[in-house]
């Protein structure tokens, strides 16, 4: 009798075959082609990888660094924002593009590093909700059978924005990357400050948190950039 061999089964014969598919850092996982240089990141998935993935200064890996890390900032995005102290790349992974050049043009000598763009898409996707922003679902790569989908935004931005409920804001980490990263988190922070000013229902709690303690800080600041802000950023305007 012929000794019992173990075959693998069709329904998993991919996934044996193809051990990316298990790891969480496997050459299908976004974060292969975001975290790396451009040789870096060609060395990974070889020649047949899309040009606009190439590297990590793209729309496509800012947007997708956001959303991993709005959902849980873990190592990567500690690394991806210590590695990436260029400042010559634009902030195109926002969903609000409008907001963040306007703010920066309105700090005017600030030059934020590519790692701390990062932190601002993130703390923006974290904290505000745009009702009609232009937004897609489909493959990060799509010469990738199996690369994940992801939301794309349009970075333009659309229409008024509305602040999301934050929890424990004292010892919620969100909250202190951005007050520790103030001038990249410019716009975001005004937003908060304005719907502070406006009693807007999410931000009841914003009362004796230290979010309150630096809009009395730099109440000055603020004041000045919402005269500006408000009648020519979307999303600084009233939702009707």
């Amino acid at each position: 009798m012929a000794a019992h061999r173990n075959y693998t089964r069709y329904i998993d014969f991919g996934e044996d075959v193809n051990n990316q598919v298990k790891s969480p850092f496997n050459a299908s996982n976004p974060i292969t082609y975001c975290m790396f240089s451009t040789l870096g990141t060609q060395f990974m998935h070889g020649s047949s990888t899309s040009n606009l993935l190439y590297g990590n200064y793209n729309p496509t890996c800012e947007s997708y660094m956001a959303q991993h890390c709005a959902q849980n900032w873990d190592g990567f995005c500690d690394a991806y924002t210590k590695m990436n102290v260029d400042t010559y790349w634009p902030n195109a992974g926002s969903i609000d593009g409008v907001s963040y050049n306007f703010a920066q043009a309105f700090l005017k000598n600030n030059k934020p590093t590519y790692g701390e763009q990062l932190v601002r898409n993130t703390v923006n996707f974290k904290f505000l909700f745009y009702p009609d922003a232009k937004k897609s679902i489909g493959p990060f790569d799509p010469n990738t059978a199996n690369s994940p989908d992801m939301i794309h935004f349009s970075n333009l931005g659309s229409g008024p924005s509305l602040i999301k409920h934050i929890q424990n804001i004292d010892n919620n980490e969100y909250v202190s990357k951005m007050l520790e990263n103030p001038l990249v988190c410019f716009d975001v922070i005004a937003r908060l400050y304005l719907g502070y000013l406006r009693k807007e229902p999410t931000t009841r709690n914003f009362k004796g948190s230290k979010l309150e303690k630096y809009f009395k800080e730099n109440q000055c600041m603020l004041d000045n950039f919402l005269n500006e802000a408000i009648p020519r950023i979307p999303s600084f305007q009233m939702l009707h």
